[in-house]
Parts: structure tokens; sequence; C-alpha cells
């Protein structure tokens, strides 16, 4: 477990293994810190790979909207807003739900360390409204 992850666990408690896994991976991959990642750091894309974090955890663990705000540390009405907002972006920008959707699906991947059902090309997608 890197330093940033041990801190996280220490300040953050509640913090289970499969939301330090994908808060370590999304870390990783956006060259954005874990503390940031947990923090109220506001950048636009700061902010776009927390909520990835949240849909990626959720999405892993099926946990509900109340249950990923605890996790995280957060207001359960942070993670209903971000899902508003999100699925808004969406219907404005379609590549940026197609990348959003794509990164989903790989630190899924990468953090239950399973091999897609379908691959990204045959057109399996995740969905396209959020839960909230």
């Amino acid at each position: 477990m890197s330093a940033p992850i041990k801190e996280s666990a220490k300040r953050y408690p509640e913090l289970n293994p499969t939301a330090q896994a994908v808060l370590n991976t999304v870390s990783g991959l956006f060259a954005i810190e874990v503390e940031d990642l947990v923090n109220d750091v506001r950048r636009q894309h700061i902010v776009d790979a927390r909520w990835l974090t949240w849909f990626v955890y959720q999405a892993i663990t099926n946990d509900p909207d109340y249950l990923v705000a605890r996790i995280f540390d957060r207001d359960h009405t942070s993670i209903i807003h971000a899902w508003e907002v999100l699925n808004r972006r969406f219907k404005q920008n379609p590549m940026f739900q197609k990348m959003f959707e794509r990164n989903a699906m790989l630190i899924r991947q990468l953090v239950t360390k399973k091999l897609p059902v379908c691959c990204p090309t045959c057109g399996q997608k995740l969905p396209t409204e959020l839960k909230g």
C-alpha cells in the first residue's frame, strides 16, 4: 500500500480495501494525489477524477449513494449532485460520456482484475443514466 493510501486510511478509517484500490488506480492513471481525490479540491480535472472514483466504486460494490458518501467522507447529496451534473454533461457532450465510460471500464477491470465480459469495440457500454 502506498504512503498516500496509508495516510488516507488513517484519516478516513472507513476506507475499505475496494475504495483504496479504486483511489489508488485513479490516482495512478490520472497522476492526481490521493489526498486531492479525498479532499475538497475543486479543480475540474480533479473533480472529474473524484466522481469517476465514486462511480467505479459504486459499480463494483452496488452500494447505495449514502454508503458511497460515507465511505468517501461526503454527504449523500454530493453523490447525487455528481450524478446529476454528469448526466447533464453526457447529454451535452457525447464524447465526454464515451471517455468517462471507457475510463470507468478500464479502472474497474484493473481494480477487480477481471477480464471484460465483452470488448469495448463490440458495443458493451456502462449505463447512460447514473444512479441517483
